[in-house]
């Protein structure tokens, strides 16, 4: 992979992610925060020296997004009512109860369904994940030293990173519940999820402070990784190296609507380190190689 070009600009008031990148005919650059970052060379370092990853799950290691796929596992019935339920939701101003109680409705119409592990694994391998997540995660003590945080559903990041062969040491996502447990395990029955364990806007910096904690590894040695400003923004502490993922390609249409909104919005972005644009984490990949 040739070194990936570096462009410097303020972060302050309404950024226009087009404007920025209209001279370079939407190849991969990395955009670093002129009032975080001097030069190129301090980034890089910045990254190589980090020793802990937290990273959201959907649109950022992994390409699509798993509620899509969990979808495929409803009755026809149950997948409208969920399609017309998510549209209004997300649609309308998104709240933390909101964010769980969505997701409780989803899981019970998956408990409807029948969704067995089996189901689940499958649909797991389905997920794809970002060139470069594998050896990024890796870097980070072969993976023990990564976690995802995620609005979604943990035996799905657990069954994600088997199928593909990426360790993750911790998830924080909603857990559930199964019944029928004596069968062989791909025939465990969905029962619930525990409310407790859903991961929304609001908590995920607290699973990103509480992973860092475990880690005893200072807030400004951990890289954060996210696919929208706002999360980015809300997950992050001031003095974690936060990188904003922008691909090319985004599967889905709205989140790329919505970042471009959310990166408009003044300040949003204002703390965050850097914004890589590539449908691929490569260019971290290759900062950590000493690692």
């Amino acid at each position: 992979m040739g070194a990936i070009p570096f462009l410097v600009c303020s972060f302050q008031g309404r950024f226009d992610l087009a404007r920025v990148l209209e001279d370079h005919e939407h190849g991969d650059c990395i955009i670093l925060n002129q009032d975080r970052w001097s030069d190129a060379g301090e980034f890089q370092q910045a990254i190589l020296e980090t020793k802990a990853l937290a990273a959201d799950f959907d649109g950022t290691v992994n390409v699509w997004n798993q509620w899509e796929h969990m979808r495929d596992c409803m009755r026809a019935d149950l997948r409208l009512q969920d399609e017309d339920d998510a549209r209004d939701y997300f649609h309308s101003q998104r709240t933390d109860h909101g964010d769980a109680e969505f997701v409780e409705r989803s899981v019970k119409r998956l408990v409807e369904s029948g969704l067995t592990v089996g189901r689940l694994w499958k649909e797991a391998a389905k997920l794809l994940p970002r060139d470069g997540a594998r050896e990024l995660c890796e870097s980070y003590g072969g993976g023990s030293r990564v976690a995802i945080v995620s609005y979604g559903l943990k035996p799905m990041i657990l069954a994600w990173g088997q199928h593909h062969g990426i360790q993750i040491g911790e998830q924080y996502a909603a857990e559930l519940l199964w019944k029928d447990i004596a069968l062989p395990m791909r025939n465990w029955t969905l029962a619930g999820c525990v409310s407790g364990t859903i991961v929304t806007e609001g908590n995920k910096a607290s699973a990103r402070e509480k992973f860092s904690r475990r880690l005893n590894v200072p807030d400004s040695l951990v890289l954060v990784l996210e696919d929208t400003p706002r999360m980015l923004a809300r997950m992050m502490a001031p003095e974690n190296v936060g990188v904003l993922i922008v691909p090319h390609v985004d599967l889905q249409e709205h989140r790329k609507t919505s970042r471009l909104r959310q990166l408009a919005h003044p300040g949003m972005i204002a703390g965050i380190d850097a914004i890589l644009v590539s449908d691929s984490l490569t260019a971290l990949v290759e900062m950590r190689r000493r690692a």
